[in-house]
């Protein structure tokens, strides 16, 4: 399984240990392949660098799942 891991927190003084540390574990846990997409930016932003990235791999087939800690 090929996944996409997307992190993001909203301000550049929070962290994203905690979500990058738990979706790795789980994607070792289970023996996935997976890329780390990080970004410190607000989710009121309509341009989100690392997040389209992950849909464009999404849409062209390159990934099979996309995780993120929170919604």
């Amino acid at each position: 399984m090929r996944a996409a891991i997307y992190c993001r927190v909203s301000t550049k003084d929070q962290s994203l240990d905690l979500q990058t540390s738990q979706l790795t574990e789980y994607c070792v846990g289970r023996g996935w392949t997976y890329q780390i997409f990080a970004e410190k930016i607000s989710g009121t932003k309509a341009k989100r660098p690392e997040l389209l990235k992950v849909m464009e791999l999404a849409r062209s087939g390159q990934i099979d799942v996309v995780l993120c800690l929170k919604l």
